[in-house]
């Protein structure tokens, strides 16, 4: 059974939220019930405050500072940890869900003097999405690999500072994505549909950026989101909310999940980066496998050696958000941006 990993909101901003929608409700004297269906951008709304002369907002916010500069967030984890580990005692704790790499936060955080003593440091979290410029499909595509290693530098980073303040807390990171650039927003245009073509390299920029936190040994790799739609970042899904049909995506995720298995040995590996990424390994029942990913919009011949009689799976264009296909390997020609698993049979 794979373990289930609840996340909790922040208490503050869902209390702020609840007054804000009291304060609309009795402002515009709602007795209607309000459409589910129809996304509502006018909650923006009210020029009066609770607080007439600014003492409250002005506190919360520095209230709010205060965590970051006086170690008050750390205060409050070790609280709640204690308290949840008195009913709870084998529940494990995620730190920080960081929306950018801060190394300076990762440290103070993990810095032992910020914590009670016994304090459970068991994970941090962090995020990375690539968010590419408008331009043509390769260009968009090129910008989002190299995103992807300046966030693995970043990923080096902060596994320095982990392992040197706190070696036994494990990471996952826990938001994993690409944004389409016209899509970059919560909107969703009229008359603008995200290419086909778009699934299938943003499932290899997933797919490469797996393999190489894999290498480094990061605990856990998410898949940022389920289901996106108008209003919560559709081009960052895994199926299409207007049928829930998977995505090629989604495909390539299924595919990892499909052929990599905890106790698998990856083994050293040598590719020309500028065109395609390889990676081999052995798993935990001596079979051989080969993961590669195109990272152009063109085909590309591979050669691999000590692959005979295998079998290679496929996610590209020619899939889409369908299963992946099967062949025989012969000459390998890997089809713009595919996503490719060869096993020795």
């Amino acid at each position: 059974m794979r373990p289930i990993v609840p996340q909790a909101e922040t208490s503050r901003t869902r209390t702020n939220y609840y007054w804000a929608l009291w304060r609309i409700l009795q402002m515009y004297r709602i007795s209607s019930i309000l459409d589910v269906n129809t996304i509502d951008w006018n909650y923006n709304n009210g020029t009066q405050l609770r607080d007439p002369s600014l003492k409250e907002t002005s506190e919360y916010y520095a209230r709010i500072l205060s965590w970051y500069v006086k170690g008050g967030f750390t205060d409050i984890y070790d609280s709640v940890t204690s308290a949840i580990h008195e009913v709870s005692p084998k529940t494990q704790f995620v730190g920080l869900a960081l929306a950018t790499r801060n190394v300076t936060r990762v440290k103070d955080f993990l810095h032992p003097a910020n914590h009670k003593p016994g304090t459970p440091l068991d994970w941090i979290s962090y995020h990375f999405y690539a968010t590419p410029d408008n331009s043509t499909t390769q260009n968009e595509a090129a910008q989002s690999f190299k995103m992807a290693n300046t966030f693995l530098a970043e990923v080096a980073g902060i596994e320095a500072v982990r392992k040197a303040f706190s070696p036994l807390t494990r990471t996952t990171i826990n938001e994993l994505g690409t944004m389409d650039p016209p899509l970059r927003s919560t909107v969703f245009y009229d008359n603008y549909t995200i290419p086909g073509q778009y699934w299938v390299w943003i499932g290899g920029v997933y797919a490469y950026i797996f393999l190489k936190l894999a290498v480094v040994g990061i605990d856990a790799i998410g898949e940022s989101q389920l289901s996106g739609y108008p209003g919560q970042y559709p081009s960052v899904s895994m199926i299409y909310h207007q049928t829930g049909l998977p995505t090629a995506r989604l495909r390539v995720l299924q595919l990892i999940q499909k052929n990599l298995l905890i106790g698998d040995n990856l083994v050293q590996t040598t590719s020309d980066k500028s065109q395609f990424h390889a990676q081999a390994l052995e798993t935990v029942d001596d079979t051989r496998k080969m993961l590669l990913v195109n990272k152009l919009d063109k085909e590309v011949t591979i050669e691999v050696s000590d692959f005979q009689k295998a079998d290679v799976e496929i996610v590209d264009m020619g899939t889409g958000g369908n299963p992946w296909r099967t062949e025989l390997v012969g000459g390998m020609e890997l089809s713009p941006y595919a996503v490719a698993i060869i096993t020795q049979s």
